[in-house]
């Protein structure tokens, strides 16, 4: 499968279900415990250094 991404960006975080988009586009959710390398799958995926902040410390 080959993924084509033009623009990349981060919209914004939510953490209550009314902050969440109203759009129609699909969605992805990354869930796991704290240092695992969820940030570095995003940059990894979308090739981009430090789209996804990452950090040696947990939390």
């Amino acid at each position: 499968m080959e993924l084509n991404i033009h623009n990349d960006e981060i919209l914004l975080s939510a953490a209550n279900k009314s902050h969440y988009p109203q759009d129609e586009l699909p969605e992805i959710a990354l869930a796991g415990r704290s240092n695992v390398g969820k940030s570095s799958f995003i940059n990894t995926m979308l090739n981009r250094k430090n789209l996804a902040r990452t950090s040696g410390k947990p939390g």
